[in-house]
């Protein structure tokens, strides 16, 4: 299957979760191959776009990334690996979670 493929399931998968601190949230997903198998050391950086703030992330053996303390805002996620083409998916929100009590 295509690389490109690859970088679409990629895509399906990005979940930007949040939790509620603050002013703060979190990026959380799993990264699969188009077979559906975890992607091992894939880069993922996020980058806030009204700033220009990064924060880098590496898939671990199970294909999960994890950029903690997020601050809230719009951001540009760009997936790289070697020997798969490179994609970014630009205007990923990242909200804090609201809860009442």
């Amino acid at each position: 299957m295509s690389k490109l493929l690859w970088w679409l399931c990629a895509l399906l998968l990005l979940a930007a979760s949040a939790y509620g601190q603050a002013n703060r949230g979190a990026m959380t997903a799993t990264v699969k191959d188009s077979s559906g198998l975890a992607v091992l050391g894939a880069t993922v950086t996020a980058i806030q776009n009204a700033i220009g703030s990064k924060r880098v992330a590496i898939t671990s053996g199970n294909g999960i990334y994890d950029i903690p303390e997020l601050p809230v805002g719009t951001y540009t996620v760009t997936f790289t690996l070697k020997g798969f083409q490179t994609m970014s998916l630009r205007n990923v929100v990242g909200a804090m979670e609201h809860t009442t009590t």
